[in-house]
Order: structure tokens, then sequence, then C-alpha cells
């Protein structure tokens, strides 16, 4: 009987661990120069999302926790003078190296 409920749990504990989402890689610009301080937003909606920085070296690393299931998710990169970077990935992935080019935001015109 105790082994079965250890089996039952052990089994239960894998099944459970179905709703996790993790990206990681290094955020760069055009010429590849690491981007640091650059904010990552990983949304899965309104309430379930979560955000990170990258560091320095524009290394970043960021972790969701979500439903179980197979869904699309919003991966947002923004820094100060950049284009906002917007991506859909697949839920249930983990520790995928990601890199992301950031392009330089378009310069304003004086008049």
């Amino acid at each position: 009987m105790v082994k079965r409920l250890l089996l039952l749990a052990g089994l239960t504990l894998l099944w459970g661990c179905d709703g996790g989402t993790s990206r990681s890689g290094r955020i760069l610009d055009q010429d590849f120069n690491p981007v640091g301080e650059a904010k990552i937003l990983l949304r899965f909606n309104e309430k379930t999302k979560t955000t990170s920085s990258s560091d320095p070296d524009g290394r970043y690393d960021v972790h969701l926790t979500h439903a179980p299931g197979r869904y699309l998710l919003d991966l947002t990169v923004t820094k100060n003078g950049y284009v906002e970077f917007q991506n859909q990935i697949r839920s249930n992935t983990r520790d995928d190296e990601f890199d992301i080019i950031l392009k330089a935001a378009p310069k304003a015109l004086d008049h």
C-alpha cells in the first residue's frame, strides 16, 4: 500500500509540472553588442505574467508558471532607444537559448 501511494505521488508530481515556460539568451543590438537593462515581459494573460531584465552582458533568464496545457505566450522586450520587440512562443518549453536583436528606434526629425 505504501509503495502504491509513493508511486502515485511521484507520478502526480511528474504530471503536475506541465505548467511552466522558460526562456534565456542574450539581448543584442544590430551590431551584436549586448544591451543591458532591457525589460523582458513573458505573458500568458493579464493575471499570469512575469518580468525580468537583461544584465550588463545582455543575458536574460525568464520563467513563467502557468496552467498546464499548450498555449502561445507573448514575449515582449523594451529598452529606451530601441524598437519594441514582440514575439509569440509556445508554452511548456524550458531553457531554450533565444537571442533577441533589438533595432535602434528612428531618430526624431528636428524642424
